[in-house]
């Protein structure tokens, strides 16, 4: 299914206003949450051809990563993240993705076999909603993928550059063993439902992530979001030398247009986890989400994610993104 001209102008429009809500703070990206000054936000538009995102351009020589940020500028949330990694015994990158069996999960697969289904809103499944597959050919990019009005945006500040992040429709992690490409009948292709996951990858320094469409609820309601997530295990840089620096961070703004967010942050990787995030709705009655990924290194850094939830007063959105 191709979308319109119409359409297709719409779906600019609606990232630059979702990276337009970002810019007015950079808090945003905020308390600690940064590894260098001044954000600049930008939005990442497909397609990207001149440089494509894969491989990576400009590529900052390890002296610059060492120096500028590992050595003396590391985040706190990078040191968290490495604790983590500690705590759960994990001792190189193999394999990227654990083989254990969680409540909410058998490997790579997302399934809920051992806990209730959450009240999914979005859970990055519907075909026609990935502008990969609903963009006009030669302005769709399976590297600079978004899903039904969450936009990708990123920092580009120059030690972080927007131009190596990929964000892309992931088809086995958090599908796995239910993968489904194309939905039950290939016959009608686009029209029916697959299943997927949402990805952030980089192997150089980055901070990015989907930016929600705006939501409406009463000033003073309670808004809970609870996303999905999945870090790989990429394992050591160096013979006994771990840099378990990425991260992965849900971010709610309870004014749309505010220069406030509210984050928590997720650490926990190679296996399915989850983040959780409570708001008040503030004066406008508008708030938006963020899931986001960050590494300060040049890391294998791959985080996916699926399956958000959002309760408003207790009761779930039934979905989160347009196009439903």
């Amino acid at each position: 299914m191709l979308m319109s001209s119409k359409s297709f102008r719409q779906s600019l429009l609606a990232i630059l206003l979702i990276v337009a809500l970002l810019l007015p703070a950079a808090s945003v990206l905020a308390d600690g949450h940064v590894t260098g000054p001044n954000p600049h936000i930008v939005p990442v538009l497909a397609p990207r051809k001149s440089p494509p995102p894969i491989p990576h351009s400009s590529v900052l020589s390890p002296d610059q990563i060492w120096n500028q940020v590992v050595a003396s500028n590391l985040p706190a949330q990078s040191t968290e993240a490495a604790a983590v990694a500690r705590a759960n015994g994990l001792k190189d990158g193999n394999p990227f993705i654990l083989a254990k069996t969680t409540n909410i999960a058998n490997g790579i697969t997302l399934n809920y076999l051992n806990a209730p289904a959450p009240a999914v809103c979005n859970n990055f499944d519907r075909n026609g909603l990935w502008a990969s597959r609903s963009d006009p050919v030669g302005h769709n990019d399976p590297f600079t993928d978004w899903f039904g009005g969450w936009g990708p945006f990123a920092v580009n500040d120059g030690y972080r550059q927007a131009k190596n992040v990929v964000f892309s429709k992931e088809n086995v992690v958090g599908p796995g063993s239910r993968y489904d490409d194309d939905g039950t009948s290939s016959a009608v292709g686009d029209t029916v439902d697959g299943r997927h996951s949402a990805k952030i990858s980089s192997t150089q320094p980055y901070a990015a992530g989907f930016g929600s469409p705006i939501f409406h609820a009463a000033p003073g309601s309670e808004v809970r979001v609870v996303v999905h997530y999945l870090i790989i295990n990429h394992g050591n840089i160096a013979h006994n030398k771990r840099w378990d620096y990425d991260w992965a961070s849900l971010g709610v703004k309870p004014d749309a247009a505010g220069d406030v967010a509210q984050y928590v942050n997720g650490y926990t990787r190679g296996q399915w986890h989850w983040m959780e995030n409570t708001i008040k709705v503030g004066d406008s009655g508008e708030y938006m989400v963020m899931i986001q990924g960050e590494s300060p290194a040049a890391l294998n850094s791959n985080i996916y994610f699926d399956d958000i939830s959002i309760y408003v007063d207790g009761v779930a959105l039934s979905a989160c993104y347009w196009g439903n």
